[in-house]
């Protein structure tokens, strides 16, 4: 199950995100308009996506959360001082091979300094109608906790009821896997408000909910293909 020399199982979920706040996730770089917002969202072609990376990290830290205790078994988590050197690898892959091996789940699935990740996420494009507006906003004095002087400022969000459509590829996680259960727990706690994308998560924005569309069982079609 943990390496990817060959395929045991592939999995495909075409979902889609529906913002059922406002959200936002902002660019790197500010706009040479100075009409334009201070902070404005990542576009696509003129039109806010949601990054594979983006999701991607914000169901890593909550799995680890999950298996927080499996982590302290791990062999790579487990180590003290376990870095990635050429002589670490060496003991790491012999590790693989032994009875009794420990991996936890994070490890399983996102990977780690020495092995590939078992889930491979694609960028959320919109697939529906998105109204883009602007929030005034000003930064407080911790002090004073008041408005800080000349602390004003505008930014981006995107109205609630945006679709936007992607997948989760999930290669050598079977569906009777606690890994494959861990990542459906993962859409659960996205529709609950529990995992929330973008910023600005604490004041109200990033909820979503999560519709699977569709589960494809990818491997008979790969062994055809063979």
């Amino acid at each position: 199950m943990y390496a990817l020399d060959h395929y045991q199982s592939v999995i495909a979920w075409v979902l889609n995100l529906t913002n059922k706040t406002a959200m936002r996730i902002g660019g790197t770089r500010a706009g040479l308009d100075p009409t334009e917002p201070d902070n404005g969202i990542l576009k696509c072609n003129g039109k806010p996506f949601i990054p594979g990376s983006s999701i991607k990290g914000v169901l890593r830290s909550n799995i680890e959360a999950v298996f927080k205790e499996e982590k302290s078994r791990c062999f790579v988590c487990g180590e003290k001082n376990f870095k990635p050197t050429k002589s670490n690898r060496g003991k790491f892959l012999k590790e693989l091979d032994q009875k009794g091996f420990e991996l936890c789940s994070s490890c399983t699935i996102f990977g780690n300094e020495f092995i590939q990740g078992h889930l491979f996420l694609s960028d959320f494009y919109l697939s529906s109608e998105a109204e883009i507006t602007i929030r005034d906003g000003v930064r407080i004095d911790r002090e004073t906790e008041t408005a800080a002087s000349s602390a004003k400022y505008d930014y981006e969000i995107v109205e609630p009821g945006a679709i936007f459509s992607g997948e989760f590829v999930l290669i050598n996680i079977p569906k009777r896997s606690k890994e494959y259960e861990a990542m459906k727990l993962m859409l659960d706690w996205v529709n609950l408000g529990i995992i929330r994308f973008g910023g600005s998560t604490s004041r109200g924005l990033g909820r979503f909910e999560a519709s699977l569309v569709e589960e494809k069982f990818l491997l008979e079609a790969i062994s055809d293909v063979r």
